[in-house]
């Protein structure tokens, strides 16, 4: 039984069991001689029985019949030596020589005698040869292997080693046109859950924040171009209401009326979500409302982050000096509840080495798609956190490499307890 769990018997293994000679009469058929190390396994419980309660049974009336004739002749000689021999040496002897004749006057026993010191010689020699046999391999067994090979149970995420490199140096040349020091330390969060949508939405606002305070300033044909691209670009759902409403006012934006705008395209996005988690459940119309709720929701949060984008540039080209606001602001806000949320899941650190190389000894298989929801590249710049998640545009090298275990090792770890 694997630890609690216990094994299934077959039925030609219960049959096995059925027929297995007791250790006790297995011992006793070696002991006795009716039986050798080669023959006793072809002897079933039932005839071992029938046997040994046979042979017992004679050695108990040969043993009563020795005793009888031993204790007669021992009375009888006593008798006689006591009732002549005390009186004259002649009658000593012929009471001798009575009790002599009444002796072989019995022909059984002598050749009981014999017997009886025959077979305590052969207990002896049985008892001293069963202390070191030697048990051969039962005939019709089978390996145990293949059975524990199809009950083995590998968890999902710790089938394969994953290896790779993380290589910043698209940000860190970024980071030196404006004279700033790369971080050193790079850390790798493994994730135990997959990266809500949320969260990730926030992951790539931070990448897009970035590099727009690392961008040089834009000019005011450049903004408009993005503001009109902006309009054109939000999410239209026809069959959701408040999508014409809300486009509608984007349609009337105006630069100075970017943050407000921000924050309607959040509510609704978040409106969106609430409405499909109560709907997703119920079926019918209601179930496929929730659906393209939930990925109109989506959508707005990603044309929030665009909207964030276009707020932050007008910033920084109405004054260069606001990047740092604008970086300072995100991380205060946004930024700190990615961290939050890491710190939430208990995700693993993962040992990354000065060249950026690192190993997972143990991991579900990741590719580089697989990487982007469950992989997370930290580092510093100027004393706040950034996070970037696996594939960024920021990481010269995307490649990740997994190698499946051999299921050996995790054979090699199980534990069971046999019993009989």
């Amino acid at each position: 039984i694997k630890l609690g769990k216990r094994l299934e018997a077959k039925e030609e293994e219960i049959a096995l069991e059925a027929n297995r000679l007791n250790p006790d009469d297995r011992r006793k058929l070696m002991m006795y001689g009716l039986a050798d190390a080669a023959t006793v396994d072809q002897i079933n419980q039932t005839q071992a029985s029938a046997i040994l309660a046979e042979h017992e049974n004679n050695l108990t009336q040969i043993n009563k019949r020795n005793k009888i004739v031993v204790g007669v002749v021992f009375v009888l000689t006593l008798l006689s030596t006591v009732s002549f021999g005390l009186f004259t040496d002649l009658g000593g002897s012929l009471v001798g020589k009575v009790v002599g004749q009444f002796i072989k006057d019995d022909p059984k026993s002598p050749e009981s005698m014999r017997r009886f010191t025959n077979e305590t010689q052969r207990f002896q020699e049985l008892r001293t040869e069963s202390q070191n046999v030697v048990f051969s391999k039962p005939t019709g067994g089978q390996s145990i292997q293949p059975t524990l090979n199809a009950r083995l149970k590998i968890p999902a995420n710790t089938g394969y080693k994953v290896s790779g490199k993380i290589d910043l140096k698209p940000l860190n040349e970024m980071l030196k046109r404006w004279n700033i020091k790369p971080d050193s330390e790079i850390k790798l969060y493994l994730l135990s859950t997959e990266t809500p949508a949320e969260i990730s939405q926030k992951v790539t606002d931070q990448s897009a924040v970035l590099e727009t305070i690392l961008a040089p300033v834009a000019d005011v044909a450049t903004l408009e171009k993005i503001k009109s691209d902006l309009i054109t670009a939000f999410p239209v759902e026809t069959t959701i209401s408040e999508s014409a409403a809300l486009q509608t006012e984007i349609k009337n934006l105006k630069i100075n009326g970017i943050k407000e705008a921000i924050e309607r395209v959040e509510y609704a996005a978040r409106e969106a979500a609430r409405l499909a988690q109560e709907n997703e459940s119920k079926g019918g119309p209601l179930a496929e409302d929730a659906k393209l709720r939930r990925q109109w929701g989506n959508n707005l949060r990603a044309y929030a982050s665009k909207l964030r984008d276009l707020e932050n540039r007008c910033q920084i080209w109405y004054n260069p000096n606001n990047r740092k606001k604008v970086w300072s602001e995100f991380n205060s806000g946004p930024g700190s509840e990615i961290a939050a949320w890491i710190l939430s899941t208990e995700a693993k650190l993962i040992p990354v080495n000065e060249s950026g190389e690192f190993t997972i000894p143990e991991c579900s298989n990741l590719d580089k798609n697989a990487a982007a929801n469950c992989l997370l590249v930290s580092t510093r710049i100027n004393g706040d956190s950034v996070f970037l998640a696996w594939g960024s545009k920021f990481l010269a090298s995307q490649e990740i490499q997994s190698t499946q275990i051999p299921r050996d090792v995790f054979l090699a770890r199980e534990e069971y307890k046999v019993t009989t």
